[in-house]
């Protein structure tokens, strides 16, 4: 996906070394040089949280008009890359196109966060330094914690909460899938639950580095995504114990939508993995879970 400027309801602040995009009615929070103000628009000091991630966030007000909170995170490496360049990445790209994926997901009515800001400032010849400013989705937590609290096998939640969960995070992914959003990262952090019983929503975050297609997502980009799902629940610990069998089949027939030759598909998935999943469970056990 292609666009030259901010999306529809974006507009930009540029300074020595800063570009901004902020969205419609949130240039308050930040300063004529183009700089995050610490009190936000809510005229409070933010406070530091640890909410997911890498990273902690900072959680600032918005300020009673608004009536919520702005998440702000760090843009910050993984692996290798980390120890050569830190918090720093090679050109400023990636941190905007995540806010256009972001805009046109929720165009496309994918349930995703709000960004209301990005803010790049350039540190050296090519090198750049970034903030994501987001709304705040109040009383969400990701779908680790949540499985985590209900760990101890297939008693510890009744049997209408796990049909709903399963049911919702399914319709999600289809939806995502659907709408032609295929998510780089797949994973327990990156979907969101909110509220309990029929008031259950759920939310998928992180769109960094994921792509948004002319048409639905393709059979093989949506086996992928749904295997790196899984292997999220093996490596965290929940296949099998928490999340039983019965629990997988239910998510496919959910998503499939009556599509025989995709449930197949995830069946045959599941009865006999890739050599990709094969790998990483050796390599779970012998790091522990780590890898």
């Amino acid at each position: 996906m292609k666009r030259k400027g901010p999306p529809v309801g974006f507009g930009e602040i540029r300074a020595r070394g800063v570009l901004v995009w902020v969205r419609a009615g949130f240039s308050s929070l930040f300063d004529g040089a183009g700089s995050l103000r610490p009190a936000g628009a809510g005229g409070t000091a933010g406070t530091v949280v640890a909410y997911r991630g890498r990273a902690e966030m900072v959680r600032v007000p918005l300020g009673p008009a608004a009536g919520s909170c702005a998440l702000v995170r760090h843009y910050r490496r993984g692996g290798l890359f980390q120890r050569l360049l830190k918090d720093g990445y090679l050109g400023k790209g990636r941190f905007f196109r995540e806010v256009s994926v972001t805009e046109e997901a929720r165009v496309r009515g994918v349930p995703t966060v709000e960004v209301l800001a990005v803010r790049a400032q350039r540190v050296l010849p090519w090198v750049y330094r970034a903030d994501l400013v987001t709304r705040e989705i109040q009383g969400a937590r990701d779908l680790q914690a949540y499985l985590a609290s209900r760990s101890g096998g297939e008693k510890a939640w009744d049997r209408p909460e796990r049909v709903r969960v399963v049911s919702q995070v399914a319709g999600l992914v289809r939806r995502m899938h659907d709408a032609g959003l295929l998510h780089a990262d797949l994973n327990l952090k990156n979907v969101l639950l909110r509220g309990t019983g029929q008031d259950l929503e759920c939310f998928v975050i992180d769109l960094d580095k994921a792509r948004i297609l002319p048409g639905p997502v393709g059979h093989r980009g949506r086996m992928k995504n749904l295997l790196r799902l899984h292997r999220s629940l093996e490596k965290l610990g929940f296949a099998g114990g928490t999340v039983t069998l019965r629990d997988v089949i239910r998510f496919a027939r959910v998503y499939s939508r009556g599509d025989r030759t995709l449930m197949r598909s995830i069946r045959n998935r599941i009865r006999k993995p890739p050599l990709s999943l094969r790998m990483h469970r050796f390599f779970w056990r012998l790091t522990g879970g780590r890898a």
